[in-house]
């Protein structure tokens, strides 16, 4: 489902304009299906496991250049409280793994 806002403020819809979408074009003119569960044709999975783990930041973090000029912080669980703990580091110090915070 879209929810289009720019048209709802455009026409003044008291309720948001919203429609269908089957599938999202990518760049290169190939079609992605959407709404995978709205029929039958994949009523035998029971659960789809998304991660956005591999962001640009974490590629950078996890990428072989030990010599590279950047910093990353990350946040931990704080034993002693609810607030998280901070470590920041520069990258020929820091560490981390793909499935860190999953």
């Amino acid at each position: 489902m879209y929810f289009d806002e720019d048209e709802t403020l455009r026409t003044g819809a008291e309720n948001v304009v919203s429609y269908e979408v089957n599938a999202a074009i990518k760049s290169n003119s190939a079609s992605v299906p959407v709404g995978l569960f709205c029929d039958e044709k994949y009523s035998d999975v029971s659960a789809v496991i998304y991660s956005a783990l591999a962001t640009w930041g974490k590629l950078r973090a996890l990428a072989d250049s030990p010599d590279a000029k950047s910093f990353y912080k990350s946040f931990h669980p704080n034993p002693d409280g609810i607030e998280a703990l901070v470590r920041t580091a520069p990258k020929s110090e820091y560490r981390e793994h793909l499935l860190d915070g999953l």
